[in-house]
């Protein structure tokens, strides 16, 4: 099967999560988004995915998602979020992934976050830094990483 594993990112999170899942799905096509918008139809497979800010899935993946919506609704589909706040996510996917694609989705997943303050512009900088030390007296609440549940969606699609 052909796979396309198309991402959007900020701070390089989901870049990093779509590698991971690359790696683990033989022959899979991997696509920025911020940088193309490839056409969709030549794969079996499609696995699309982005950075979360302030509840706003990236905009090239959510313009991806609502462009390309026709042609997804004919393939194997998945979709990942790369998501700070576990608690919010599905208020995310329901305000900004079209409700035929989630209902047609076979997966849809949180990777989780992190903080990258190093990767941020000057207001996002600070209001990452306010966070970190609001959250550091609360460990259990700092964004991480679930790099489990990259291996069971490249698992699932493989």
């Amino acid at each position: 099967m052909k796979t396309m594993i198309a991402y959007a990112s900020k701070s390089g999170t989901a870049k990093r999560c779509a590698e991971r899942l690359a790696a683990r799905i033989p022959g899979s096509a991997l696509v920025d988004l911020h940088r193309e918008k490839p056409d969709p139809s030549g794969y079996d497979q499609v696995i699309v995915g982005g950075s979360v800010r302030i509840g706003a899935l990236h905009r090239d993946a959510k313009q991806y998602l609502d462009g390309a919506k026709p042609v997804l609704l004919k393939k194997r589909l998945a979709i990942f979020l790369c998501a700070g706040n576990e608690e919010g996510v599905e208020k995310v996917l329901e305000n900004n992934v079209d409700p035929e694609l989630r209902a047609h989705a076979e997966r849809m997943v949180s990777f989780g976050g992190e903080l990258n303050p190093e990767h941020l512009g000057g207001f996002e900088r600070m209001m990452m830094k306010m966070v970190t030390k609001v959250a550091n007296s609360e460990k259990d609440k700092l964004p991480k990483l679930f790099p489990e549940r990259v291996d069971a969606l490249a698992e699932l699609f493989k």
